[in-house]
């Protein structure tokens, strides 16, 4: 990713990235499963810059690393999210996929939805903006100082 931005909120965190391909996505899932954590829960974009079959594998990335997606369909329309639930479901216990019309919709679910301990993470087109917003919400520009767990994968 591109910009990974922390804020303290609700006694979760929230960190703030882009992607560019499927293998940076992989890495950044990777990464966040290794902090401490409760719950992790997604707010992504649709992805529209890949094609349907890496749509579909990001999808099964991001149930297999979340408890909830929530996914921004923007412009990207009913058949990209449905791409990626398709992704999604194949995972033996996939994580449960919601959908938002914008990304300021699915910030606010989630900022009403992570609670302590929790990691949100937002996967984002224009990290700056998002960071605007959640400076908007009154969320703070925090340290990263989550704990990492060398025992998680």
């Amino acid at each position: 990713g591109s910009c990974n931005i922390y804020y303290g909120a609700g006694g979760g965190r929230i960190v703030v990235d882009s992607h560019v391909r499927l293998w940076s996505l992989r890495m950044l899932l990777r990464g966040i499963r290794r902090w401490r954590h409760r719950r992790i829960v997604i707010v992504s974009t649709c992805f529209t810059e890949l094609s349907d079959a890496d749509a579909r594998e990001a999808g099964v990335m991001l149930s297999a690393a979340a408890d909830a997606v929530m996914l921004v369909a923007g412009e990207a329309g009913a058949e990209r999210v449905d791409d990626i639930r398709a992704g999604a479901v194949a995972n033996l216990a996939p994580a449960i996929v919601l959908s938002k019309s914008t990304e300021s919709r699915a910030l606010d679910w989630l900022l009403r939805n992570l609670g302590r301990d929790d990691i949100g993470l937002v996967i984002s087109e224009e990290p700056s903006a998002t960071h605007e917003r959640l400076v908007a919400a009154g969320l703070e520009l925090d340290r990263p100082t989550m704990e990492y767990d060398a025992a998680a994968n």
